[in-house]
């Protein structure tokens, strides 16, 4: 998986929440409105959840299926999480099908939940130390 920055997900969320050429605080309030959290913390999220390569507990059809995930989906998931509408109407925001947008979301909230507590625990060391 590639390696992203907290800039690399700044502008994929200015293209889905179309915040071209606004301040810097205005692009970090609507891409926190969208997807409630920070940039910084999905990039973190991303390179941490997604290094599959040091990764041994994943198992071949595992790592095969992350290997096809792109940021963008994670984002999907993040506005999904945030809002709560149903798939149908947010794929529609995302221009997608409701079955890709489907296919993906959950798949990523499967990944959140079995390590997630590698981020928590990343900030927390990081905040608390």
């Amino acid at each position: 998986m590639v390696h992203l920055t907290p800039h690399d997900f700044e502008e994929l969320g200015e293209r889905m929440t179309l915040t071209y050429g606004k301040g810097l605080q205005e692009k970090e309030r609507t891409f926190c409105s969208f997807f409630g959290i920070d940039c910084r913390v999905v990039s973190d999220a991303w390179n941490i959840f997604f290094d599959i390569d040091n990764n041994s507990f994943f198992d071949k059809d595992r790592i095969q299926m992350l290997r096809n995930l792109k940021p963008v989906h994670v984002l999907w998931t993040l506005l999904f999480l945030k809002v709560y509408a149903t798939e149908q109407v947010l794929s529609k925001s995302c221009r997608c099908t409701a079955k890709t947008f489907g296919k993906w979301i959950w798949i990523i909230i499967l990944e959140m939940t079995n390590i997630g507590y590698l981020v928590v625990s990343f900030y927390i060391n990081i905040f608390c130390s």
